[in-house]
């Protein structure tokens, strides 16, 4: 009895300590790379085709004949993720179509049945490890197919899809849930059993995080769409996911036309937005049907990531602050009206982002932390500091930005905070 004891003990510690590291990584990753990859890039107009367009689903189906992605395209969309400085990704393992792009032996309605004949869930995840980047999935829990006529029938195969999917594939970093509709009079977490769900899943996967779309909060919380991103209510960990369109009008899967397109500035915008207040930025891509990305979107990550790796230690690994505020975080700004500041956990080191570049002078009026020294591109910038009277001035800044996109100046805190 003593050895089960000590084994339940020993096993749980294990547990709590991947949960601890899991929680770190995404803490520290602050950016990932979306990816809506599905048969509904057959017809080119976003991942909702099937619903939005009125489509059978015998109609739908007839779509897998012609599917048939280049080979590589998973390694391809890692390797840009990577290059523009992206520590995780979510794939589409399955959306509301039902469709799997995986050998999946509950339905044969997947991609190993296409012309391509290829789990494209398995080569993502290879890739992933391959380059270094951690491997989320998606996957939503309705079947469009099933919701009305047998949702029993579609709770027992997404049940027996997220084991096939926790279990065949090694580590699998994120549970990106979604598509949790349920029949009339119940609630998502009563309808799909949430709770012991996901502790099912922790036990194929214990260092997994997962998100709140189940009915049940767990790791991290999302919000969706949003121009402003800002923290749920009462969220120590989240997530901001956004298209690279208009999100009043999304498509997350591929549409052949998109005239809405948002620039390198405004991604970035939101990028600074979830630095500030501690959250993540999950960016999202829609491969087209023969798994290739559109060069405008492969040229505004290449633009983003010029930033994120000039910028990478003011960017990885940081959090938010209040060392130049007078109110809470999720009630007002850090920082003045042209910039605002994060720090490194252990470190006397804080970052402070011109997102408006002020000109040879600025002043932060509510500043409470010690300054020891600041830098900008290495060499040191004067600055005028009365802690009485929580005043920090910097003097001596260069009339134009030095970066064009957003400066960072690179800060040394002293021991009052």
């Amino acid at each position: 009895m003593k050895q089960i004891a000590n084994a339940v003990i020993a096993a749980a510690a294990a547990f709590n300590l991947a949960a601890a590291d899991a929680e770190e990584w995404f803490e520290d990753a602050k950016l990932g790379m979306f990816v809506h990859f599905g048969i509904y890039a057959v017809d080119g107009q976003g991942e909702w085709a099937m619903y939005r367009n009125g489509i059978s689903p015998e109609a739908y189906a007839r779509r897998a004949a012609t599917w048939n992605p280049a080979p590589g395209c998973e390694e391809r969309w890692v390797e840009m993720a990577k290059d523009a400085g992206f520590r995780y990704m979510v794939l589409t393992a399955r959306h509301h179509d039902g469709f799997s792009l995986w050998d999946t032996k509950t339905d044969p309605f997947n991609s190993m049945n296409t012309p391509a004949k290829r789990d494209h869930v398995r080569a993502y995840v290879e890739a992933c490890r391959k380059h270094g980047v951690k491997a989320g999935l998606y996957f939503s829990l309705v079947d469009w197919r099933l919701r009305d006529k047998d949702p029993e029938k579609m709770r027992a195969k997404s049940l027996a899809q997220l084991e096939e999917l926790m279990t065949k594939y090694g580590k699998i970093d994120v549970l990106w849930y979604d598509g949790a509709w349920t029949p009339k009079g119940k609630t998502h977490a009563e309808f799909w059993d949430s709770t012991n769900l996901n502790a099912r899943v922790r036990s194929w996967q214990p260092g997994i995080l997962m998100n709140d779309r189940a009915g049940v909060s767990e790791d991290f919380r999302t919000i969706e769409g949003r121009n402003i991103p800002r923290p749920p209510k009462g969220a120590t960990k989240w997530e901001s996911c956004i298209t690279l369109q208009d999100d009043d009008w999304s498509f997350w899967g591929w549409c052949r036309y998109t005239a809405f397109r948002k620039t390198p500035e405004q991604v970035l915008c939101q990028l600074l937005h979830c630095l500030e207040l501690g959250g993540n930025l999950l960016v999202n891509i829609g491969p087209d049907a023969n798994g290739g990305v559109d060069g405008w979107q492969r040229d505004l990550f290449a633009k983003l990531g010029g930033w994120v790796r000039r910028n990478a230690d003011a960017v990885y690994g940081t959090r938010p602050t209040e060392i130049a505020t007078t109110h809470p975080l999720a009630h007002g700004w850090t920082g003045n009206s042209c910039g605002f500041f994060t720090v490194r956990p252990g470190t006397d080191d804080a970052y402070l982002f011109f997102h408006a570049w002020p000109g040879t002078e600025t002043t932060f009026p509510h500043f409470t932390a010690e300054v020891k020294a600041i830098e900008l591109n290495g060499r040191p910038v004067a600055f005028v500091q009365d802690l009485a009277a929580k005043r920090l001035t910097l003097t001596g800044l260069p009339a134009a930005a030095p970066d064009p996109l957003c400066t960072v100046l690179r800060m040394k805190l002293g021991g009052k905070r």
